[in-house]
């Protein structure tokens, strides 16, 4: 249950496809109409503490009162995210093996909270992806066997199975994990990419060897488990966007008093409100704020001439000032789970870059990095950090402000603090 705020606020569900599991006969109708969108860690009560929370720090500073006249009311979207997240292995580092057979607990943890993962991103899925789920689990169980690399090519098989029915893009190595390559040679990338943890160094003879390849078998299944999740809920987001939310969005549009709509999205609800900004046809779309975004930092990025960095997904979003008014993304380098994600990719693809999951990392993330290569056209070069609560901001219609973040955001989920709150509420009574 929301709190009670002194603006209309309601809430709209959707399912997995985007369809509208909500009574919609009573959609707002003010001059000001703010869509809000929860990422991928969020259960619905996780997503409405986010919502009160954050709208609750706009109206204690007075964020909502807008000058002539205007009055804002809030739509909070639900749709069926999983609680997910990278096990961090700095918590739960590795040990030395166990005595009999090579297997040691604390992988065998990583490799169980992945694989928990996996079963929450595809457990309202159709009977035959829960049948791929469970022979996924039969193979998990049996990775440290005699025929633990099989295995491993056999798990790359099978995820691909999953994500079949899902659109692979240059920008997160997902095509080359679902589509392209052979499985061996996936799994063999995915076991050698090297773990964060200060892990545990034994030195010589044969349990040092069979602790180094049950690492490697160790760290195959978890980067490939993780992974296939995180597509999973990347690929659902854009659905709920596009299908679900871009439609309501219209149809809000269509009443006369509404004059502006402002999205706001956190993680992969980012990416949500994103695909709904590409995919509608209203012009009333103002402002948007991507609050530390689950998508790639060249998401909006201008063609690259030289081949080496695919154009962006939602380039037409700027290109075609799908948001007439300023675009917010927030970015932090503590901001571990969208670094993470696309680090793990990045090494994956082969890449050596010393500035991992960073600014000149093909994969990196816009939650980490900001929103990269969009052109001086589309950019505030003026702009450069999230500012203290009542700081003055000079947003520019139709361009983008990377907000550094790292003094006040201090995690992927911390973004219902009042600095946030402020930044938000400037971008929305900008409005003229």
């Amino acid at each position: 249950m929301s709190r009670q705020f002194a603006f209309p606020y309601l809430a709209v569900h959707f399912d997995k496809n985007g369809r509208a599991t909500s009574d919609l006969s009573a959609l707002p109708t003010t001059s000001d109409v703010l869509i809000i969108s929860h990422g991928w860690n969020n259960d619905e009560h996780e997503a409405q503490t986010l919502y009160d929370e954050l709208l609750g720090n706009i109206e204690k500073l007075r964020g909502n009162e807008l000058p002539d006249g205007r009055a804002l009311s809030v739509i909070g979207i639900f749709w069926p995210s999983k609680k997910f997240r990278f096990a961090d292995r700095d918590e739960d580092a590795r040990g030395p093996a166990a005595a009999v057979g090579g297997s040691y607990p604390a992988g065998d943890r990583q490799v169980e909270k992945a694989l928990s993962n996996l079963r929450m991103a595809f457990q309202d899925e159709g009977t035959d992806k829960q049948v791929t789920v469970d022979e996924i689990v039969r193979l998990t169980a049996h990775r440290h066997d005699d025929a633990a690399f099989d295995n491993g090519t056999e798990l790359v098989r099978k995820l691909r199975q999953l994500l079949s029915d899902t659109e692979p893009s240059r920008l997160d190595w997902s095509r080359e994990f679902m589509s392209a390559g052979d499985a061996s040679y996936v799994f063999k990338k995915a076991a050698d990419t090297p773990s964060s943890a200060k892990q545990q160094v034994v030195i010589g003879g044969p349990a040092a060897s069979i602790r180094e390849m049950l690492t490697q078998i160790d760290n195959g299944f978890e980067n490939l488990l993780n992974l296939t999740s995180y597509y999973k809920m990347k690929a659902r987001a854009g659905m709920v966007g596009k299908e679900g939310v871009a439609p309501l969005i219209d149809e809000i549009a269509i009443a006369a008093p509404v004059r502006y709509i402002h999205l706001v999205g956190h993680s992969f609800g980012a990416r949500l409100v994103t695909a709904a900004a590409m995919t509608s046809t209203t012009g009333k779309l103002y402002s948007m704020s991507l609050l530390q975004a689950a998508f790639s930092h060249h998401g909006f990025g201008e063609v690259d001439q030289t081949g080496k960095y695919p154009p962006g997904y939602f380039r037409s979003v700027i290109e075609q000032r799908r948001v007439r008014g300023p675009i917010l993304v927030t970015y932090s380098e503590h901001d571990g789970a969208v670094g993470k994600a696309y680090a793990i990719a990045s090494r994956m693809s082969g890449d050596t870059s010393a500035d991992l999951g960073g600014k000149t990392d093909l994969y990196g993330g816009m939650g980490a990095n900001g929103a990269l290569r969009v052109g001086e056209a589309f950019l505030n070069p003026a702009m450069f950090s999230l500012g203290a609560t009542y700081s003055p901001y000079s947003f520019i219609a139709g361009r983008i402000h990377n907000l550094k973040s790292d003094t006040f955001i201090s995690g992927h989920s911390d973004v219902r603090n009042p600095e946030v709150a402020w930044a938000v509420g400037q971008a929305i009574i900008s409005a003229n």
